[in-house]
């Protein structure tokens, strides 16, 4: 069974290409300060490019691998060179597509992107370079859209792990918020996972969860409370035993013992939690 979205990626390209006609303002984010996370909402990393279009008209780009939190906005496009996934101001799922190897020569934006985060913020080069990105995306995304017969999207389990890895930092997501995204019921969804031979929802969740804890575990850059509001946990007791259930001890002292067989690098820890 393949899954489909009621809003077409058609009807997306039409709001995105008047909102890119209206405005090109925009901030690159930086890395969320240690000291700020206490009063941060939500802090967390994606390892694929954000761009979120604020309530107030300006477009965040939110560079891979950089600690963020959320912020209102009318709609948000995650990117990288395989997939692009789209969610609303709601947090609902509009579309999240595979790129086909065929379109990956067409797909230009990552690449604009990332010289734009080489540049200075705010100057006519790096202005360019985001306008030619938000092109280069309304092109992908039309490009996707009349393929859309011969490259369905993903088949409904595959979809599903797919938004909990985009959206398991969020500790108020809920099994009916993964029911809504797909237009059915949390029991349905969870047959289609066991015939696929996967986990629960619930058991998906906390997978990925403490894959991605242990990742910024082993960066010794974060307290464990810190981990446990960076990859969604409403209780860091529940976080521990669980970490301890998985991994055989709690995260402080595991956080400790990688400290001493050396720290990683951040991007090298992060990128390996993108669970690819």
């Amino acid at each position: 069974m393949d899954y489909t979205l009621t809003t077409t990626i058609s009807d997306f390209c039409l709001k995105f290409s008047k909102k890119i006609s209206e405005t090109q303002e925009f901030t690159l984010i930086e890395e969320l300060r240690h000291e700020n996370f206490k009063d941060a909402t939500q802090p967390h990393v994606h390892a694929s490019w954000e761009l979120r279009l604020g309530v107030d008209n300006v477009w965040n780009v939110v560079p891979p691998e950089t600690v963020h939190d959320i912020s209102p906005c009318l709609f948000s496009l995650e990117i990288d060179v395989h997939r692009i996934m789209i969610t609303d101001l709601n947090g609902g799922l509009l579309t999240n597509k595979m790129i086909p190897s065929n379109l990956i020569p067409r797909h230009l934006a990552p690449e604009l992107l990332f010289f734009l985060r080489q540049s200075q913020n705010a100057t006519p080069l790096s202005r360019h370079l985001f306008s030619a990105a938000l092109y280069a995306l309304l092109d992908i995304l039309q490009l996707l859209s009349r393929q859309t017969e011969k490259h369905p999207v993903l088949n409904l389990a595959q979809a599903v792990r797919s938004f909990l890895i985009h959206k398991y930092f969020k500790a108020s997501l809920s099994l009916n918020d993964v029911a809504q995204a797909f237009g059915t019921s949390s029991q349905y969804l969870n047959r289609v996972l066991r015939r696929a031979k996967m986990p629960s929802i619930h058991d998906l969740l906390i997978e990925l969860r403490l894959e991605a804890a242990e990742k910024f575990l082993r960066l010794g850059r974060y307290t464990v409370k810190d981990v446990a509001r960076l990859t969604g946990w409403n209780s860091p007791l529940y976080f521990s035993n669980c970490f301890r259930k998985r991994f055989g001890c709690p995260p402080g002292a595991y956080s400790h013992k990688m400290q001493h067989e050396g720290p990683v690098k951040q991007e090298d820890a992060i990128k390996a939690s993108s669970f690819r």
